[in-house]
């Protein structure tokens, strides 16, 4: 893992004469003046920039991961690829010196140093756009955790609660988010969080209220989450990087692949091992008991419900999760297996976890409690539950209603 960032990116990029016009400022001589390069103020230049460092980075390999942020590039390879990694890194620096531009650690120090020294400094501690990464020698492996900056960030915003501006507040729960992702804290445990989030964001955009005006109520247990999710992060301990998962549309990639629909009576399920051919067939009304480990088919006795069944909000995640508890309670999905969960509630296929380890967290409970159980097994217990959507006969009674079927 290499990282290299560019010295004074913007001062570096030049305008061409036939736009400086647009960019004139008076001097305090009362000159007026045209911007040479960049200027650093416009929006537009960020676009300008990370299109600059997506050209240069764009280099055909295939082990190689290459990331960039404007005028930062981290180039990363695993262990037996660093044959791939020592051309990428060189091509990118050569592509560099070719237009001119200025890097840290110096392009032409990188481009003389040898491929054996190459790799010793891809295997010391790097710190990326927040996130520190450090290479265990034993292990052969790079784990991750957030920077120093970042958890000094997180401690001096904990010491303002309960006083907040909305604009601080919102940004406390984004800095939050993103350490969280760092060290594969499951996002759907901060479903609270992101419900107080929203609520101020509503609250601000609906009234026409000043972001950096006073928040005027933090409820205890709004402050109590903050406070134990800090805590957790504040310890700052490595964590693993996230494998990474290969997706595809062929039921012969994955050792189970389950169809699920639900409904305002009740849900099934038609389960099939791709290896054994083994079929589960499944189907449960929604008056029976809630939990699949007392499953025994349905019963007259009423179970209360702490949830909408008629909306496919609820229903549809609901019954993806208590398929998939079922399945592995009598043994038939252990660690190391890949399952493709298909099902026609496109919002469960939309929020699921990412590639990048973004994302398993949506706006309803019973989906988050989907994403937080398949999130544990795949950090956990090595057990890969990806979302497919397929389509199903419009619904009678609208989209969002479940139908008796």
């Amino acid at each position: 893992m290499l990282q290299i960032d560019f010295n004074s990116y913007y001062d570096a990029i030049p305008l061409e004469d036939s736009v400086r016009n647009n960019f004139v400022f008076r001097g305090k001589d009362g000159q007026y003046y045209r911007l040479r390069t960049l200027p650093t103020g416009a929006r537009w230049s960020v676009c300008v920039g990370q299109a600059i460092t997506s050209t240069i980075v764009d280099i055909d390999v295939s082990q190689v991961v290459i990331l960039s942020l404007i005028d930062n590039i981290l180039i990363a390879a695993p262990q037996g690829s660093e044959g791939e990694f020592l051309f990428a890194v060189r091509s990118i620096l050569t592509r560099i010196q070719q237009v001119h531009l200025e890097t840290s650690p110096d392009r032409d120090t990188l481009l003389q140093t040898g491929d054996q020294d190459l790799l010793r400094m891809a295997e010391q501690i790097d710190v990326f756009l927040g996130e520190e990464y450090r290479y265990e020698p034993n292990e052969y492996v790079r784990k991750v955790r957030n920077s120093i900056k970042t958890v000094a960030k997180l401690r001096i915003a904990m010491r303002k609660a309960p006083y907040y501006t909305c604009r601080q507040f919102v940004s406390f729960v984004s800095l939050i988010l993103f350490a969280a992702h760092t060290v594969n804290l499951n996002p759907a445990s901060l479903f609270f969080l992101l419900k107080a989030y929203r609520a101020v964001y509503v609250t601000v955009c609906n009234t026409g209220g000043e972001w950096d005006a006073p928040l005027p109520h933090i409820s205890p247990r709004v402050y109590e989450h903050l406070q134990r999710t800090t805590s957790v992060l504040a310890a700052n301990e490595y964590a693993p990087i996230a494998p990474v998962i290969r997706v595809t549309a062929e039921d012969r990639d994955y050792d189970w692949v389950i169809y699920t629909d639900a409904s305002d009576r009740g849900w099934g399920a038609i389960c099939q091992n791709t290896h054994t051919q083994e079929v589960i067939a499944l189907q449960k009304e929604w008056m029976d008991e809630l939990q699949c480990g007392t499953y025994r088919g349905p019963t007259d006795e009423y179970q209360a419900f702490l949830f909408n069944k008629k909306h496919s909000a609820h229903a549809e995640p609901r019954a993806a999760r208590e398929v998939l508890e079922y399945l592995k309670e009598i043994g038939r999905l252990v660690a190391g297996m890949r399952v493709a969960l298909v099902t026609d509630h496109e919002a469960i296929v939309r929020a699921q976890r990412k590639l990048n380890g973004f994302g398993g967290i949506g706006r309803g409970t019973d989906l988050n409690l989907l994403y937080e159980m398949v999130y544990n097994w795949f950090h956990w217990d090595h057990l890969l539950v990806l979302f497919f959507y397929l389509p199903g006969p419009p619904e009678p009674g609208g989209p969002a209603v479940t139908s008796d079927r």
